[in-house]
């Protein structure tokens, strides 16, 4: 089953609470903010999220809670050496304002950090893998709602190409015939030689002809509805194939330029746009 980019999820236990929300994005791209107490196990937390996710923006906040039996220890030589340092540069370049306690407070650096070791990492992984698993079935949920709307939107797309098709073979006809009635009005007292005329005629004729185009928009389709079948991961072939199925509607107007078929090329651009809109929230 296709998957959104968007979801939410949170994970708690008696040591760690865990929320994580995805928007969409090109690319996978984790963020994580926890304290920094626990910063040796943020690449970890990375490399799990990417073991479960293929693309969006991500965003993990982790807070220990007080039976984690985690505490934090200020450098209060570090706290001193940082708010001196900072008063200098203030006072050097004449910069106004205070240096506050709350500014010291976030800055990783005024703590120290205890080693590994003593940390228990798996209440930390099992509340981390909870959030994902909220996060995973609201992406999926979404990508359930999208997979519907995309499959209404595509046999949309393909019913008006099938109106094209006998538009086009009107159209191809009366070229032929329009081109026979403007050289009989010119008289019988032209000649034209029968075989290079029905070669012009035949000529004009086949540049309207738009079969290849109508044939490989269908084919695009079908291959659309293939990835909305296949689940994950299809995100970037979907918009790849709409991108394929436009540039055949561009071909079809170019080609024909009438009116009726002009009209169903701009319902499809539309309905094609919208796709678009919706393919940039798809893992």
């Amino acid at each position: 089953m296709m998957h959104s980019m968007t979801g939410y999820g949170v994970g708690e236990n008696a040591g760690f609470r865990v929320e994580i929300r995805s928007v969409n994005h090109r690319h996978l791209d984790v963020h994580v903010r926890l304290p920094a107490a626990f910063s040796s196990f943020e690449n970890a937390v990375k490399a799990r999220v990417r073991e479960n996710f293929s693309r969006g923006r991500v965003d993990i906040f982790i807070k220990p809670r007080q039976e984690s039996g985690v505490r934090l220890s200020l450098n209060r030589d570090r706290v001193r050496q940082l708010y001196e340092g900072l008063c200098d540069v203030q006072k050097d370049l004449g910069i106004s304002g205070t240096v506050e306690i709350g500014t010291l407070a976030l800055i990783r650096e005024v703590y120290d950090t205890p080693d590994v070791e003593e940390i228990d990492e798996k209440p930390l992984f099992e509340a981390l893998d909870e959030a994902m698993r909220q996060m995973a079935e609201a992406r999926k949920r979404e990508g359930e709602v999208l997979s519907r709307d995309l499959n209404a939107r595509v046999e949309d797309i393909a019913r008006r190409f099938d109106e094209i098709g006998p538009l086009s073979d009107a159209h191809r006809a009366g070229i032929r015939d329009g081109l026979m009635e403007k050289i009989q009005k010119l008289g019988p007292d032209i000649q034209v030689e029968e075989a290079r005329l029905a070669q012009e005629i035949l000529f004009y004729a086949e540049r309207a002809d738009i079969t290849e185009e109508l044939v490989r928009a269908q084919c695009h389709l079908d291959q659309f509805r293939s990835f909305i079948r296949d689940g994950r991961g299809v995100g970037r072939k979907l918009d790849f194939m709409s991108q394929e199925i436009l540039r055949e509607a561009n071909t079809v107007a170019s080609k024909t330029g009438e009116s009726r078929i002009a009209h169903l090329v701009v319902e499809i651009k539309d309905q094609l746009e919208k796709v678009r809109e919706q393919l940039q929230n798809i893992e």
